[in-house]
């Protein structure tokens, strides 16, 4: 009894801790694509589960919590659904990479047209035909038409 009740307590932990992180890698995913700097936080994360992992295991093993910590087949799964997210990450960084940059771009072109339109909405004059000449004050005064 005293065996499931510390699982269950660490279960709990251990998923409090990665939602927590989930949460934190949500609100900052988009600015640490734009800075580049998407790569460090993946490694980061994909290093504390796999050193996490590690201390759980070895925890449960040295104090004898569980008597064993996994078969070797769910290792080996455990080890290619993390090879598998490492994949999934970098196909992620590396699709996602050129899109933001495509839609920056867009963005500018976009602001551009808007200019553009809001030049040529503007009103105008057009005038043809000018000739320029000297007139004296009083001659536009006794006449304006001139």
């Amino acid at each position: 009894m005293k065996t499931l009740i510390v699982l269950v307590l660490t279960a709990i932990v251990v998923v409090t801790l990665m939602i927590y992180a989930i949460i934190l890698l949500i609100k900052q995913f988009k600015s640490d694509l734009k800075a580049g700097r998407i790569a460090a936080t993946t490694a980061t994360v994909l290093l504390v589960s796999l050193v996490g992992t590690y201390l759980i295991a070895l925890f449960f093993k040295r104090y004898d919590v569980i008597e064993q910590v996994g078969s070797a087949d769910a290792w080996i799964g455990f080890a290619g659904a993390g090879m598998g997210g490492i994949i999934t990450m970098l196909v992620l960084y590396f699709t996602l990479k050129p899109t933001i940059k495509a839609n920056e771009l867009s963005e500018k072109l976009i602001k551009m047209e808007e200019d553009r339109y809001k030049l040529e909405m503007r009103p105008f004059a057009f005038v043809s035909n000018w000739e320029a000449y000297e007139i004296s004050t009083e001659e536009l005064v006794d006449d304006p038409t001139k």
